[in-house]
């Protein structure tokens, strides 16, 4: 993804007001439509969602959670953790391997 000009990657986790169904339609169509969130899973627990995203940089980042992840509809609290180093990628699951 770097090569691409998407270096920087993001964990942001999503917690609404509300887990109504309008408010829960309308946040997954606008994920759906950002080539920036390359995956998106709805929670249990603290947060409602967790969004894996991707920007070029940190100040594409700020401009992103700002004008983007801010405006989406019943968000109550966004909390992002930058990766620093990727030490494990794993694009197959274990069974996949196992099953060969």
């Amino acid at each position: 993804m770097e090569k691409c000009g998407f270096g920087q990657l993001i964990y942001v986790y999503v917690k609404l007001r509300t887990r109504d169904r309008d408010t829960i339609s309308q946040i997954e169509a606008c994920v759906k439509n950002r080539a920036e969130i390359s995956r998106c899973n709805l929670l249990t627990g603290q947060f409602d969602y967790l969004l894996e995203v991707r920007t070029r940089d940190m100040t594409t980042y700020n401009e992103f959670l700002r004008n983007v992840l801010a405006d989406l509809p019943g968000v109550f609290g966004i909390e992002s953790s930058v990766v620093i180093s990727e030490i494990k990628r794993q694009s197959e699951t274990p069974f996949q391997s196992i099953l060969g």
